[in-house]
């Protein structure tokens, strides 16, 4: 008899314990999923700033395009697209600092490095059309920032977003 009343309490124990253990799991479960969500909701508004950049980009790339004597009168549109705040660039770290890992930071920097040299880019072809307005900016400008610059911001954010990805399980 004193070997089934031991046997009884043993598995009622280990029961016991099991029932604690699972109890404690389920408990830290909505802690990770709350941290996963943030992590998640930070990633997509960092993406959101840059797909904003890369927008703008585009549109000089369009604007830059168009003859601006046909915008003068009315025969070609430009594009009104603000440039990015530079806010933006505050926000997206401190969004990172605060849920991304290394490796996306690191994807993050290699963006905005491309992205730079794309804004400045532009900068020079700026000043360039407007010493050659009204013919705009100088054709070698224009296609370097066509073959080189832009090309290398979507690698770079492509590159972004694959990290962000595989961090979400995606």
């Amino acid at each position: 008899m004193d070997v089934i009343a031991l046997a009884s309490v043993i598995s009622s124990g280990t029961v016991g314990l099991a029932s604690v253990a699972a109890t404690l799991w389920n408990a830290r479960r909505p802690v990770q999923v709350a941290r996963e969500q943030r992590t998640a909701d930070a990633y997509l508004q960092i993406l959101e700033i840059m797909e904003r950049h890369a927008l703008w980009l585009v549109n000089i790339e369009h604007n830059s395009s168009l003859d601006h004597y046909e915008v003068e009168i009315g025969a070609a549109e430009a594009i009104k697209n603000p440039r990015p705040e530079r806010s933006d660039r505050a926000k997206a770290a401190a969004l990172l600092s605060a849920h991304g890992s290394k490796r996306a930071l690191g994807a993050y920097k290699a963006w905005r490095n491309e992205a730079d040299r794309a804004e400045n880019h532009i900068e020079a072809m700026s000043f360039d059309a407007t010493e050659n307005y009204p013919h705009g900016p100088d054709d070698a400008l224009l296609k370097r920032f066509k073959e080189e610059f832009r090309p290398q911001e979507v690698a770079a954010r492509e590159r972004f977003a694959d990290v962000v990805q595989e961090e979400l399980g995606r």
